[in-house]
């Protein structure tokens, strides 16, 4: 399993609040406004995505990867 800061981050959240942690959404669907998320060995299983509700740590590596390049590209093209 990788331990990249941001799984770091997540596992010491989950140690703080306890698993299931209940998530707040952005927007609620028909007045949801939470979802669940279990902390896991190799990710994270989550009640609001229906038949794929686990997020192996390799999602949130990638994400944080491309939300790094997106804003390289960003600033490149803000010069």
């Amino acid at each position: 399993m990788d331990d990249s800061s941001v799984i770091k981050m997540i596992r010491e959240r989950f140690e703080e609040t306890g698993t299931p942690a209940q998530i707040p959404l952005l927007k609620g669907k028909n007045g949801n406004r939470t979802f669940d998320a279990s902390l896991k060995d190799n990710g994270i299983d989550v009640s609001n995505l229906d038949k794929q509700s686990f997020l192996p740590w390799s999602v949130f590596n990638e994400t944080v990867a491309l939300l790094g390049k997106k804003a390289a590209e960003q600033r490149k093209a803000m010069r």
